[in-house]
């Protein structure tokens, strides 16, 4: 149960998630009644699927603010470009070089965004915890729980039409420098990225780091070019390399290119007629 006098233990809990995702799960049951939770969730990956779940709906339900709930859900990596990045200092620097400008939030003279996107989370966390224990004791219908757990069980059952999502299913909300609706109008519905960007996406989770489309694209034209006139090579390979900290991370791939070549063509010997001594014709 959920009281006032366990505040810490929930501070310390939403502050965790930040660093072992899995902790979702312990967050749960400290809020919540596990019996009242659908038996079809208590597999291992559905329950985990659920929890994750339930984190970020919590946070978009009780976080009033949209920008919050967004630097939130990038601390524990429950935001789309963000769930491939392991560690949370990674996830706070790329947010904070994409935030800037969309969330007020983000001074973008700061000298270490990610220990004042550490602190800007805690200060959220602060909050949200008072919210919650203020809505679990005046619950009188559920005895000091939140009683979250049947609203989350509706909007999955009526986003996946019924049927159970696993881990692999569960959308990650959009960031909001992505989505130009309001930030406080949570039905309006995010515009889908093209196809170029979510490629552009896939290779910035890869690196952790944002690819500029332009200067990715004029790369690639100008390595097309000098192939194309140094010598007509058969192929060209082009590498990308990102370096953080320690770790350098490289990616290589090859275009196929020169002009097509035609096959050789044999010579064909003229036909010689054999005429015999007598004046026939041989075969």
């Amino acid at each position: 149960m959920l009281e006032e006098s366990k505040k810490s233990d929930l501070v310390a809990k939403l502050k965790n998630i930040r660093i072992h995702p899995d902790d979702a799960q312990d967050l749960f049951r400290m809020l919540e009644d596990e019996q009242q939770l659908d038996s079809r969730y208590l597999d291992g990956v559905q329950y985990a699927s659920f929890c994750k779940a339930y984190t970020i709906k919590l946070i978009q339900f009780y976080v009033p603010n949209g920008h919050e709930q967004d630097a939130l859900l990038v601390a524990y990596g429950f935001l789309k470009e963000y769930g491939l990045q392991k560690r949370v200092i990674a996830r706070r620097v790329r947010y904070s070089e994409r935030a800037v400008g969309v969330n007020p939030d983000i001074n973008p003279s700061w000298a270490n965004p990610e220990d004042n996107l550490g602190k800007y989370e805690e200060e959220i966390i602060e909050k949200l915890a008072d919210r919650l224990i203020e809505e679990a004791t005046n619950n009188s219908e559920h005895k000091g729980w939140l009683g979250f757990t049947k609203k989350v069980e509706d909007e999955l059952a009526e986003q996946f039409h019924g049927r159970l999502p696993k881990e692999g299913d569960m959308p990650l909300p959009v960031p909001r420098y992505r989505d130009p609706s309001p930030v406080d109008d949570p039905d309006a519905s995010p515009e889908p990225p093209t196809p170029e960007r979510s490629f552009l996406d896939r290779l910035e989770a890869l690196f952790a780091a944002p690819i500029d489309i332009k200067k990715a694209f004029i790369l690639i034209l100008i390595s097309v070019v000098l192939a194309f006139f140094l010598r007509d090579p058969k192929s060209l390979s082009l590498r990308l390399s990102h370096q953080s900290g320690n770790s350098n991370t490289e990616l290589n791939f090859t275009v196929a290119m020169g002009r097509p070549q035609p096959a050789p063509i044999s010579p064909q010997e003229p036909a010689l007629d054999l005429v015999s001594a007598d004046g026939s014709q041989n075969p």
